[in-house]
């Protein structure tokens, strides 16, 4: 009698595995094996194999990031230009570029975390 309990909970527990759910904006990528089972599966509920398959979620939503502009200029007329007088706040004004790459990098490192 435990060994048939014993057994129930553990199909139970399988099946409790196998069974996946992908939001409306989600989709499964299951591999079996190391290998990728097309197509990617959902939005919905699904069943995957639970040994064997492995599935990862991917987000269909955009995301969107604010960048700041980066003006390099070497150019001394640059104040009398007038349209560019607002960008003020979003300029790198040099005429070494190393300043230049360590703010792409710093904007690069931002968006990679």
């Amino acid at each position: 009698m435990v060994f048939i309990s014993a057994l129930i909970i553990f199909i139970l527990i399988i099946l409790a595995s196998a069974v996946k759910i992908a939001r409306e904006y989600e989709r499964g990528v299951v591999f079996r094996l190391g290998r990728l089972i097309l197509p990617p599966k959902g939005p919905g509920i699904f069943l995957i194999i639970p040994v064997v398959d492995r599935m990862i979620k991917i987000s269909l939503r955009t995301v969107v990031m604010d960048v700041p502009m980066i003006l390099n200029t070497a150019n001394t007329n640059y104040k009398d230009d007038f349209m560019s007088w607002g960008a003020d706040a979003y300029v790198v004004k040099s005429d070494d570029l190393e300043e230049l790459k360590a703010k792409v990098r710093e904007i690069l490192g931002e968006l990679e975390s």
